[in-house]
């Protein structure tokens, strides 16, 4: 038992194992990924979308496939999609009208099981359920469509 808790006081030891959960581990600790390749049933457009997280039973469950689909079939329908999170937008482009900035942004894109949500709030509820921590580390999209007839 944590020293911080009694014997018996388990609603103090959930707590701080929820607050454990969200806390930021190092980069290193991320050692398990999976990644996920969608395409479109015209076969004309692809999305690979890739994970990392700390174990590899996390990284097969059949939720953070399910995750994935969902993030790679919005990726797919849209092609504005240029960053994973706001961390990664530059600076100057930052500056950019706060609604367009959001229609790059992935984790601020809807869930589509849930509009209400955002995918990174689908996240988060995951890394909340796992007790461990997921992040995205890219996308891409390829579309035939673009090059040319």
């Amino acid at each position: 038992m944590h020293p911080d808790f009694g014997e018996r006081d388990v609603e103090a030891a959930k707590d701080w194992l929820c607050r454990r959960a969200r806390e930021p581990l190092p980069d290193e600790d991320l050692r398990a990924g999976r990644s996920l390749t969608y395409r479109d049933p015209d076969g004309r457009l692809g999305v690979r979308v890739e994970v990392r997280c700390e174990t590899d039973f996390v990284a097969r469950s059949e939720e953070l496939e399910d995750l994935l689909r969902t993030m790679a079939m919005r990726i797919a329908r849209s092609p504005a999609l240029r960053w994973v999170s706001r961390a990664e937008v530059p600076a100057e482009v930052a500056e950019v009208e706060e609604r367009e900035l959001s229609a790059q942004v992935l984790l601020e894109q809807p869930f589509a099981s849930d509009p209400r949500q955002t995918i990174g709030e689908a996240l988060a509820d995951f890394q909340g359920r796992v007790m461990e921590r997921v992040e995205v580390v890219g996308f891409a999209r390829f579309d035939a469509r673009d090059a040319g007839a």
